[in-house]
């Protein structure tokens, strides 16, 4: 058997795995090979996924300094909201957690705290929306960008 054979037997192979379709909806080999013939709709919709989270993901940390009364803030990830600010010091108590902010969320800040803790400063804010929803969330460290909320 010559390279041109080898090339043929491979390519008539490659051509029986493609046209063989189980269905199956277990991973496993028949599900694989189902996914290895339709990889066109996996790629569509793997796209279209990407960019209807992108904007959240690309949405940029707003400066922490930057954030005052008035401010309004969009949630980039899950917030927790708390009753309170915690204790700055040695001793870090935090607040009791009253519910979560959802990504894409957004909150006006009506309030603000720094607190004080042995590794930074820490910037809080208080907030309310329509209904029930209110409480302080943790905007981040001063000085930096911060990691759970962008500008709108």
């Amino acid at each position: 058997m010559d390279a041109a054979d080898h090339k043929r037997t491979a390519l008539l192979s490659a051509r029986k795995l493609h046209s063989h379709r189980r269905v199956s909806s277990k991973p496993g080999p028949a599900f694989l090979e189902v996914v290895m013939c339709k990889r066109t709709p996996t790629a569509v919709v793997l796209l279209a996924l990407l960019f209807l989270t992108f904007p959240l993901l690309a949405q940029q940390g707003v400066p922490v300094d930057q954030v005052h009364d008035g401010s309004a803030l969009v949630a980039r990830s899950q917030v927790a909201v708390r009753d309170r600010p915690p204790n700055g010091g040695a001793v870090y108590s935090l607040g009791q957690q009253t519910g979560l902010l959802k990504p894409g969320e957004t909150i006006a800040v009506t309030g603000e705290q720094t607190v004080s803790t042995i590794l930074g400063n820490q910037k809080w804010v208080y907030f309310s929306l329509p209904g029930s929803s209110r409480g302080w969330v943790l905007v981040g460290n001063t000085g930096s960008t911060s990691p759970y909320f962008g500008a709108k």
